[in-house]
């Protein structure tokens, strides 16, 4: 049994596949803007971290003191605080794009499939099973051919 290997020499970005996929992120303009947001501020916290470190050790280590400490401990828990609901309020945002625009996407093909003609489920009639004599002219539903 041999093993063909896949090519992987193909492009990674595919502008044709991108630019269909695209109208279909309209809805999502507001909620993608804040998950873009909030990842920038995540990214900012991040850096910020190693900063509110070396104050720590400089000002109350160092120094030995513990004046300001319980600001400095108030304004740090507050950054983490906020990161920490950010990145729940992105997460859930990309969750909701990422399983409305599938839902989208998966309509849209059903409806596809429908106006093809390819025994697919209308769109309107959804949960039900594609009639057979689709094809055939609509008269008494008891008279209808199921093989």
């Amino acid at each position: 049994m041999a093993y063909e290997e896949q090519d992987y020499n193909k492009r990674a970005f595919e502008w044709p596949v991108w630019k269909s996929i695209l109208p279909y992120l309209k809805p999502y303009q507001k909620t993608l803007l804040v998950i873009l947001t909030l990842n920038l501020a995540c990214a900012a916290i991040d850096i910020l971290m190693p900063l509110f470190q070396r104050y720590a050790i400089d000002h109350f280590i160092e120094a030995r003191t513990s004046s300001g400490l319980i600001s400095f401990a108030a304004a740090y828990a507050g950054v983490i605080v906020f990161q920490t609901v950010s990145v729940i309020c992105f997460t859930r945002g990309c969750m909701r794009v990422e399983m409305g625009m599938g839902r989208d996407l998966k309509r849209a093909d059903a409806g596809c499939v429908f106006i093809a003609g390819a025994g697919g489920v209308d769109p309107q009639e959804e949960g039900q099973p594609a009639r057979q004599d689709q094809g055939q002219k609509k008269g008494n539903p008891k008279e209808a051919r199921i093989s």
